[in-house]
């Protein structure tokens, strides 16, 4: 039972409790503001985003596998979860430091009326307040960080649209001047470099 419940769980942390949901959405939102179809591919953006998940987890994770490897006793329904407190201890300072408090004190509030039945007061450093809270704040700085990107591109569209009406060029897709003038304007900034930097370190 034990172990179902891990195989169960452990996809979810890996997904939900990781850089993957900021980093995929941004990426989705990269890929809608270039209006290339399919580039990058949904393939390529999840791949880059598990690969920045996996580096920014890495220094998260090794603390809990050596805790969980000096584990000499068997784990067992009784010992289960102080042992997982004491393995998920990183896990959880990860967590807390990248969801915002206000949402944590919200979350708080949404479990304790989940269950009114209990007999202690959920704490903000309970996973099932810091999961969700993390993803609606990894969510919320996806948004904003999807609109800095959007709104650089969405005026050179503007701009582009006006110039073809202007011209008289009402045959020609406005999108296909924009786009090698949006591929250009990224390149020239090193936008790859700049916006997987950002990323990463917006862990550190």
């Amino acid at each position: 039972m034990l172990g179902v419940l891990l195989l169960v769980l452990v996809p979810v942390l890996l997904v939900l409790g990781s850089a993957f949901v900021k980093v995929s959405v941004v990426l989705g939102i990269l890929r809608n503001a270039l209006g290339a179809q399919d580039v990058p591919s949904p393939l390529v953006i999840t791949a880059l985003s598990m690969l920045i998940a996996v580096l920014v987890m890495i220094p998260v994770v090794s603390p809990v596998l050596t805790t969980l490897s000096e584990v000499e006793e068997p784990v067992t329904l009784e010992n289960a979860e102080s042992q997982w407190q004491a393995a998920a201890a990183p896990l959880v300072g990860f967590l807390e430091r990248n969801s915002s408090e206000q949402s944590r004190t919200r979350f708080v509030e949404v479990i304790s009326k989940l269950d009114p039945q209990a007999t202690t007061p959920v704490a903000e450093n309970d996973l099932r307040v810091l999961l969700p809270s993390f993803v609606a704040t990894e969510l919320t700085e996806a948004f904003l960080i999807g609109f800095l990107i959007l709104l650089p591109f969405l005026v050179l569209d503007i701009v582009v649209t006006a110039i073809t009406q202007a011209a008289g060029l009402s045959a020609l897709q406005p999108n296909m001047v924009s786009l090698p003038l949006k591929l250009i304007l990224f390149v020239s900034i090193n936008g790859w470099q700049l916006l997987l930097e950002g990323l990463m370190l917006g862990y550190s």
